[in-house]
């Protein structure tokens, strides 16, 4: 059973036709804007969690689980910035949008990483996050207000 972060994703179950456009379109979306300067990415993530609404813990798990099932080479390593903003996009097709970050650790190796955050916990993660800097992070516009 393959493992992102601390959770062991299933074996693949049967999804709809529908479901599968969707996952498809996230992910072929994701690995382009995985392609842009930073820059370009920032104002592109920005625009897409426009008007959406925050993203249960719930809800932002079950889509890495999704993206992870529908493509194994999503939950690989190397693949963290394709992976979290696939799922970020699979996740505004609802309406909804978790915090999306880029960081890397504090302490040596250097390494970026790029993962997601919902209801105030980071998502699917191994190892400590809490060493981790944040250089981008990207939320919805309700979650910028509350804080």
């Amino acid at each position: 059973m393959p493992v992102v972060g601390a959770m062991a994703i299933p074996s693949k179950t049967r999804i709809s036709a529908t479901e599968r456009l969707r996952l498809a379109s996230a992910l072929s979306l994701g690995k382009a804007l995985s392609h842009l300067p930073p820059g370009l990415l920032r104002r592109s993530m920005t625009a897409f969690a426009a008007k959406a609404r925050p993203a249960s813990y719930r809800e932002a798990e079950a889509a890495v689980v999704s993206i992870t099932q529908y493509s194994k080479a999503s939950a690989g390593p190397g693949s963290c910035l394709q992976r979290s903003i696939s799922v970020c996009i699979l996740m505004r097709l609802d309406g909804r949008w978790p915090t999306w970050c880029v960081g890397v650790p504090s302490k040596p190796p250097f390494r970026a990483h790029a993962w997601i955050e919902a209801g105030g916990q980071i998502v699917a993660e191994l190892g400590d996050m809490n060493s981790y800097s944040r250089l981008m992070t990207i939320s919805t516009h309700a979650e910028r207000t509350e804080s």
